[in-house]
């Protein structure tokens, strides 16, 4: 949100404002009520900030190249990190993993995680950075020693994997793989090995990026050769040692939402960072499991032999961790509600949502949470909020630039607000002639150009306005408030 305000005359505040009640019943305004803050910081970024964007991201391409320590070093390196990883990885503010500083983290209540997955397992995986089970795919894999390893492994075929559900919200589960040393630390303290289980949000045009994850993070205390973890061991002697491939796994099928179950029931911590390798895409939603589970030095050996043998002798694969910076770590409660589907409103998300009801002159809290559901009630990072600015961080990153490209042929009274442009990735032609929801989402046109946020591209989509404003400054509310959406 911009710190500098434009001016707006009353008559422009009424134009709207005569469109929206002429479309909402007679509800002249189109404000969500402001959000709690709950454990998030609003973070200031300075006015000085650099102004080239070009300048912010790292001249070092990422490639098959980064390393996580130079040849002979026995530990990870966060110079060596620096020097190959490059790009956001360089730049970001919000990356992983980080140490978990137990005396901050914020108490925090949301919906319980529960995981769903559908697993069956036909091969086991070494990507030459670690041990892997399951692909980034959205779908299950078969396999096949006779084709390219990078295709059959890929494959589309198969069935769903499974969800699990993180924050009330619904998150396909792809594949999980390990790391030793941990990348994430608790109070300083480092753990022989910690298991990733990567999500991405329900939604096909995700697929094929590396937006909206989540990560449930296990870590594992290193215990005598008595306490060797059974579950690994169904599957841990199987992968490949010594080069990066895949092997055929024919053992019993294990049950990774049992695996889970108990673990989850213990509580969890919080935040949001980013891909522990690179590209470091920063959204990422980290979830580290409290309870913690055994693992013998015969099988962190194992994957350590195996990176050895990938890694040009470094048998280690752990980034450095990443500076906190703004970042609040909150703390989910063991006795968070267990079923998912409690922690999700009744109220059916429609086309009859309001922002008040009839009558009503500003605003009701009420009304929206009685028809808006879903995760606009259960969720705990939800917009607009009121920015105290006396609670706010300094902060730097790369300075917000914008490269649009618009050319509006039409402009659109949504039912809810004024817009310009559409949330199509691409400019569209206004034609009266054909039913409006298809002319203005038509993917013909050319794009609309593109913003540098935080150092990252997000494609621009469109522009809307609401009155009055929806984010409110030290409980100081506006006449109107314009939203420019990127992805």
């Amino acid at each position: 949100m911009l710190k500098v305000r434009e001016k707006v005359c009353q008559r422009q505040v009424d134009k709207l404002k005569q469109g929206l009640a002429a479309t909402q019943s007679g509800i002249n305004f189109n404000n969500r009520v402001p959000q709690p803050l709950h454990h998030r910081v609003v973070a200031e970024m300075a006015k000085d900030s650099p102004s080239n964007p070009v300048n912010n991201i790292s001249p070092v391409e990422v490639s098959g190249n980064w390393v996580y320590a130079n040849a002979g070093e026995t530990a990870a390196s966060a110079a060596a990190q620096e020097a190959t990883w490059g790009g956001l990885c360089a730049t970001g503010h919000e990356q992983s993993p980080i140490n978990v500083v137990t005396k901050d983290v914020k108490q925090a209540t949301t919906a319980a995680i529960s995981t769903h997955f559908k697993t069956k397992a036909t091969y086991v995986k070494n990507t030459g950075h670690g041990f892997q089970v399951f692909e980034t795919s959205p779908h299950s894999s078969i396999y096949n020693s006779s084709a390219d390893i990078e295709v059959s492994i890929d494959d589309y075929s198969g069935s769903s994997k499974g969800h699990s559900m993180i924050g009330g919200d619904k998150f396909n589960f792809y594949q999980v793989h390990w790391h030793t040393p941990s990348e994430n630390t608790i109070d300083g303290q480092s753990f022989p090995l910690e298991a990733h289980f990567v999500h991405q949000l329900d939604d096909p045009a995700l697929h094929g990026t590396y937006h909206r994850l989540a990560v449930i993070g296990l870590l594992y205390e290193l215990g005598t050769d008595d306490d060797c973890n059974a579950f690994l061991d169904k599957f841990w002697s199987t992968f490949p040692i010594d080069k990066k491939g895949v092997a055929e796994y024919t053992g019993d099928n294990f049950d990774l939402n049992a695996k889970l179950t108990e673990e989850l029931s213990h509580g969890y911590h919080h935040w949001y960072g980013s891909l522990t390798t690179p590209p470091c895409t920063e959204g990422v939603s980290w979830n580290l499991l409290k309870v913690r589970e055994k693992v013998c030095q015969r099988q962190v050996d194992k994957l350590k032999q195996g990176l050895a043998a990938t890694q040009s002798g470094i048998n280690f694969n752990n980034r450095v961790p990443q500076p906190l910076h703004h970042r609040v770590v909150a703390e989910m409660a063991k006795d968070s509600p267990s079923n998912p589907v409690n922690n999700i409103s009744p109220v059916e998300v429609s086309g009859n949502w309001v922002y008040a009801n009839a009558g009503e002159t500003a605003a009701s809290a009420a009304a929206q949470e009685a028809t808006w559901g879903g995760l606009c009630a259960t969720g705990h990072e939800q917009s607009p909020i009121n920015v105290v600015t006396k609670d706010v961080k300094q902060a730097t990153t790369a300075a917000i630039s914008t490269h649009f490209k618009t050319k509006a042929t039409y402009v659109k009274n949504t039912g809810h607000g004024f817009q310009v442009f559409e949330t199509s990735p691409h400019s569209s032609i206004y034609n009266s002639s054909a039913d409006i929801e298809v002319s203005i989402d038509d993917y013909s046109g050319s794009s609309k150009g593109h913003s540098m946020i935080g150092g990252d591209k997000f494609n621009f989509y469109q522009v809307h306005w609401h009155t009055p404003s929806e984010n409110t400054i030290d409980g100081q509310s506006f006449p109107l408030e314009a939203h420019f959406v990127h992805q």
